[in-house]
């Protein structure tokens, strides 16, 4: 299958969200605005996502950063006009949160960058490597020095026993469990910069 390079696409080529397929989705606020300016806007960004998006999509690992996120998803296999019924719902979300953010800074317009960015996941090695690179943002972007201690990935969700929207179980299972998906992170951090050969850089 040929991996389609969004450097070869026109500026404007949408790329459609297919049925049963995996993507790595992102986005950021627009200039040099941020997205995220407290602790509150967070966990409305993760609450409004599930409210619009969990009954369309499966997640398997996001990070949050001040300004931009990061997603894996899965479209369902069963779900018609999936990219029609996806991109609407990512609209939605898109509104909602963006409302919020304006009501609180008192400031007017849009807050992401349309269209909302995405990469169909076209391989295992992309899939493994689009986890690593979401998990290791916070650390790339040198808001925090270890992986562990950043509070906004998905990455001691992973590990969590408590509820959870993540599709937790089959990201373990694709690491061979609990100890290989630590370890495998462990050693992943100079893996970075060769990880973004295959993925898109925001």
């Amino acid at each position: 299958m040929t991996i389609l390079d969004s450097r070869f696409m026109p500026q404007n080529y949408i790329l459609p969200l297919e049925p049963g397929c995996y993507y790595h989705v992102y986005n950021r606020a627009i200039g040099k605005e941020l997205m995220f300016y407290n602790e509150g806007n967070y966990f409305y960004f993760l609450k409004k996502y599930h409210q619009y998006l969990s009954d369309c999509v499966d997640t398997y690992a996001y990070c949050l950063i001040p300004n931009h996120f990061h997603l894996l998803i899965r479209t369902p296999d069963n779900l018609l006009q999936s990219d029609k019924v996806v991109s609407e719902a990512f609209r939605r979300f898109g509104i909602s949160f963006s409302q919020s953010i304006n009501k609180q800074q008192s400031r007017k317009g849009s807050l992401f960058m349309r269209p909302f960015k995405r990469k169909k996941i076209e391989s295992d090695d992309q899939l493994s490597a689009v986890i690593y690179y979401i998990h290791f943002n916070a650390v790339h972007h040198n808001i925090v020095q270890n992986l562990i201690h950043y509070k906004w990935s998905s990455f001691a969700s992973i590990l969590s026993e408590k509820p959870t929207h993540l599709r937790r179980a089959e990201v373990l299972e694709w690491f061979g469990g609990r100890e290989n998906y630590i370890k495998s992170h462990k050693f992943q951090k100079d893996y970075y910069k060769k990880i973004q050969d295959l993925l898109i850089e925001l």
